[in-house]
């Protein structure tokens, strides 16, 4: 009797052990299968970004995103340049050039006048 049940102790310990094999045998398959599944759906999104990715025109991108600057820039200059007119300008208004011709226009003025004062006085018999 002792060894029946030495028998059936060593079967049922078999048993289980190759219950339990066969589980995580099947444990493994199923882990395998999420693992090769969740490779080829991630491998493939990769694959698909870096043909994304490759087509980009890198130059198109930096113009694109450099652009609010270049147009600061534009404007700047013409600001400065406009500036710079106008202080040459106020240079010419406020220099010697203006005064001399503030002088000849003056003369001008006062020659006109005298020419035709006389004929006004003419008129008048002086």
């Amino acid at each position: 009797m002792k060894k029946a049940i030495k028998f059936t102790l060593i079967t049922v310990i078999l048993g289980a052990m190759f219950g339990l094999g066969t589980y995580a045998g099947a444990n493994n398959t199923w882990q395998a299968e999420v693992i090769n599944e969740a490779n080829s759906r991630i491998g493939s999104a990769g694959y698909h970004k870096r043909d994304e990715i490759v087509e980009y025109n890198i130059g198109d991108q930096m113009k694109q995103a450099l652009d609010p600057k270049i147009k600061q820039y534009e404007d700047e200059l013409a600001q400065m340049l406009e500036e710079y007119y106008q202080l040459k300008i106020q240079g010419i208004i406020d220099g010697e050039e203006i005064t001399s011709l503030e002088i000849q226009m003056e003369a001008k003025k006062q020659e006109i006048f005298e020419r035709y004062s006389a004929d006004i006085d003419a008129m008048f018999g002086e």
